[in-house]
């Protein structure tokens, strides 16, 4: 699609300039896109059929906080079509978008707890204050959105294949911490980090001895007892 092929140069041009006109345009096909992929129609269908999935990739590894947004609507979409598009997770999978996901996840995951130590400090005032408070909003929207989608990719039907080894992840780990900081991330995200354990074990109960020896289900529970 024609469309496909200008969002993905749009998304690449982004590497050497943040001009806002061009973040404009890249949000504008992001909400394009993400409106017909949960859409009924044909047209739905034809885009969600479309090679879509490595065109939203490169968008995970945008660290710029102007593209924040970007990601977001990126993963969102990337949500999407895994419940729409049963072709969607193993696609996914073979690009290395778990990882990257987890890897996003992770990252984020750092910066909430380093924005709130800051917002903590006696240092931080006006502005500075009002610009973190911002960015803790916008990163705790983008972790929600990385959680749901981590539990859409964890499993795909008919595929006998573990959806991923929990030992070659980031993401126990990534959970433990949000679970040993609840309420620096608050309840949504917890109770989506806790949904994503639940889902790691269900789909691959193999994966439960590793995830013991990585201590997730004890900061789990530690977080549980401590309230």
């Amino acid at each position: 699609m024609i469309l496909l092929n200008v969002l993905q140069k749009a998304v690449l041009s982004l590497k050497i300039s943040s001009d806002p006109s061009s973040i404009a345009f890249v949000e504008a096909l992001l909400q394009f896109y993400l409106l017909h992929i949960v859409s009924s129609s044909s047209s739905g269908s034809t885009i969600r059929g479309s090679g879509m999935v490595p065109t939203f990739l490169p968008l995970l590894e945008y660290t710029d906080p102007s593209h924040l947004h970007l990601v977001y609507l990126a993963v969102k979409a990337l949500q999407k079509l895994m419940d729409y598009s049963s072709s969607a997770v193993p696609l996914l999978r073979d690009l290395g978008g778990v990882e990257l996901l987890s890897q996003r996840l992770e990252l984020e995951v750092h910066h909430i707890l380093k924005l709130t130590g800051e917002n903590n400090s006696d240092m931080v005032v006006g502005e500075s204050l009002e610009i973190n408070g911002d960015q803790l909003l916008s990163r705790k929207r983008l972790i929600k959105v990385l959680l749901k989608s981590l539990g859409s990719s964890t499993y795909t039907p008919g595929n006998a294949n573990r959806s991923q080894s929990s030992q070659e992840s980031t993401l126990p780990a990534t959970l433990s911490l949000i679970y040993r900081n609840a309420d620096k991330f608050g309840g949504d995200i917890y109770y989506s980090a806790v949904t994503v354990m639940s889902d790691l074990i269900h789909k691959d109960p193999t994966s439960l001895t590793s995830l013991f020896e990585m201590g997730l289900p004890e900061a789990f529970l530690s977080s549980v007892v401590s309230g």
